[in-house]
């Protein structure tokens, strides 16, 4: 711009006369009128740009409050589904740290995986206790002795009367002679 002042200042000729003076004095007052009112319009922008500034960061503080507290929120409510899931499994799902795994599940909304996993426990629930029945079943009620078909040995003179005829009348064949 200056550039383009001096190459009109050459070209126009410097007046001398008082009229030209007094042009020249009422040029320089409105050119400073108008630097003036530049400045002025400066300072007002960078005022308002500055109370925008201060406006928007009070939105954006005020916004991430409450992005903050929704977070808050959805993180006091994704435990208090949890907990409902633990209790409500805890009836039927005796290890805790499988209860906890489906009760995740459920609540992070992967129902299929949960029933899956709640399944593949259960399973290996009926597996430990078929085994342990039959663990049972064999210590509990050990295999009979097997049949013998040889009579048994009696001694005969410990018997009373009695007894001998009952035991006659039972078992003949301890009565054979061999």
């Amino acid at each position: 711009m200056e550039e383009l002042n001096k190459e009109q200042t050459k070209e126009q000729p410097i007046p001398t006369n008082e009229n030209t003076n007094q042009e020249l004095e009422q040029l320089r007052a409105e050119n400073e009128k108008y630097k003036s009112a530049i400045n002025n319009l400066t300072k007002e922008n960078a005022d308002y740009k500055r109370k925008y500034n201060e406006k928007l960061s009070d939105e954006e503080k005020s916004r991430a409050a409450q992005e903050e507290l929704e977070k808050h929120y959805k993180d006091i409510e994704r435990e208090n589904t949890l907990y409902k899931y633990q209790v409500k499994l805890s009836a039927s799902v005796s290890d805790v740290e499988t209860r906890n795994a489906i009760a995740e599940l459920f609540t992070d909304g992967k129902n299929i995986e949960a029933i899956n996993k709640l399944n593949e426990w259960q399973s290996k629930v009926m597996e430990d206790a078929k085994k342990s029945w039959e663990q049972q079943a064999l210590t509990n009620n050990p295999t009979p002795p097997p049949q013998d078909d040889r009579p048994q040995k009696v001694d005969f003179g410990k018997l009373s009367y009695k007894e001998l005829t009952k035991l006659k009348a039972e078992q003949p064949e301890l009565f054979k002679k061999d």
